[in-house]
């Protein structure tokens, strides 16, 4: 077994102390910067399913994100392709959740092209996917922005999926953006309180 499989197997161990855990990041960020296909060759055979060791991987990476960017962005691409023909589309794309790390204060290249990504994906016809993308551009959404804030102000005042104008509203109340004229119906105040507002989007 190679050094990198041992780490795989390791890495999802939710023994590990987070000192352990943050080792073991360290070590898979060199021994994949040394041996790079082989690498990315291993890590796009690993399952997106029931799998806590991709996501992981992505979190060990984010930590030198300008490294990586162009295979976060085909691990995105990879992860849209999955879940268009997954049984569990859900389960396949709780794993952008890692992406998470990747947001700066700033917006580089890498988030430039995540947030644009993501946005492409806002009128899909896979609901599971356009829930995720509306969300997940949140963490790379800037005042700067207006392509994005207007066709989240769009999705706000117009999408019939209340879940939908939640996250919507939350993208945009982050970076004080929400339109002045906008008053959140009582029916949907009342959804946010009493009904889970991530279902269907975590697993």
């Amino acid at each position: 077994m190679s050094r990198l499989q041992e780490l795989l197997l390791k890495i999802s161990d939710h023994q590990l102390s987070q000192e352990g855990r943050y080792r073991l990041f360290a070590e898979l960020r060199a021994v994949a910067k040394n041996n790079r296909p082989d690498f990315i060759t291993t890590v796009c055979a690993l399952p997106f399913e029931n799998s806590n060791t991709l996501f992981e991987v992505y979190i060990a990476l984010a930590g030198e994100p300008e490294l990586w960017e162009d295979f976060f962005l085909e691990e995105l691409e990879r992860l849209f392709t999955a879940a268009q023909s997954a049984v569990d589309p859900v389960a396949v794309l709780t794993h952008l959740e890692a992406f998470a790390y990747l947001s700066a204060k700033e917006e580089g290249s890498l988030q430039r092209r995540l947030r644009l990504r993501f946005q492409k994906e806002f009128d899909a016809a896979n609901f599971a996917i356009r829930r995720r993308a509306i969300w997940a551009i949140g963490d790379f959404l800037y005042a700067s922005n207006y392509d994005v804030i207007n066709k989240l102000k769009q999705t706000l005042a117009e999408d019939p999926d209340w879940r939908i104008r939640y996250y919507a509203y939350t993208a945009l109340d982050c970076i004080n953006k929400v339109p002045t004229e906008y008053r959140q119906s009582l029916l949907d105040k009342a959804r946010a309180i009493f009904m889970n507002p991530f279902k269907g989007l975590l697993k």
